[in-house]
């Protein structure tokens, strides 16, 4: 008889784990868990180039703006523009310089986007540029104004090609052979670095530097070294 007892209190344990294993977990009330806030960004912009000079549509894409919501080409706030949704503002701009711009988006609410880089106006093509000649100052190899006049002329024509560009730096006959052949590189560097601020891939260009070794100009004086001092930039079709 003890040992029937037995088996059945063991029996009855086991119907109660059972039981025990089988439960559903009761549900926890409350509401369900926020969505994550939605991040305010800018995607693109297009068209993402336009030329300078000449008035322009574009279409901004991103997420979170908002009615009210404000945008920036550069520094220069669009006074002409439509929200499209949450995601599309079109934008109805001046004309503008050639350059590269930020394309900032602002909502009522204190929301700021930033797409770096984000549009850029290129030059008119203004003709050929085959070869183009600039010349600097003694011992130096920044761009001078009309240096920078003659560059910036050429810019769309170069911008409207994909052919590459070559700048070759050289020097008057003064100072050594070393030191010219370093002088002509930093002015052909110079150069390059001009074309690539207005929007020219540095992939394009290559330099050298000839130093005092192809003088345009034969003979002493400033006559002569004015000429010699130069950077010639070639780009052919």
């Amino acid at each position: 008889m003890a040992v029937s007892s037995r088996l059945l209190t063991a029996f009855g344990v086991g119907l109660v784990l059972m039981s025990s294993a089988c439960k559903k977990p009761t549900a926890v009330d409350g509401p369900p868990p926020a969505p994550p806030p939605l991040i305010m960004q800018i995607v693109s912009v297009e068209p993402s180039t336009v030329t300078a000079g000449e008035a322009f549509g574009a279409s901004v894409y991103g997420a979170g703006f908002t009615e009210g919501s404000r945008v920036w080409f550069g520094g220069v706030e669009q006074q002409k523009i439509r929200l499209e949704g949450m995601n599309v503002i079109k934008v109805t701009a001046g004309a503008m310089d050639a350059g590269v711009y930020d394309v900032i988006v602002e909502t009522p609410s204190g929301g700021k986007a930033t797409l770096r880089s984000g549009l850029t106006v290129k030059a008119k093509s203004t003709g050929g540029c085959d070869f183009v000649r600039v010349y600097f100052d003694y011992d130096q190899s920044f761009v001078r104004s009309d240096a920078s006049s003659e560059l910036s002329k050429n810019v769309g024509c170069w911008q409207a090609r994909t052919t590459p560009i070559s700048i070759e730096g050289h020097c008057d006959e003064r100072g050594t052979v070393e030191y010219n052949i370093a002088l002509g590189n930093r002015r052909a560097q110079s150069a390059k670095s001009y074309l690539q601020n207005q929007g020219i891939s540095g992939s394009r260009i290559t330099t050298v530097s000839y130093g005092e070794e192809r003088p345009v100009a034969r003979g002493g004086g400033e006559s002569a070294y004015s000429q010699n001092r130069r950077a010639d930039i070639y780009s052919k079709e």
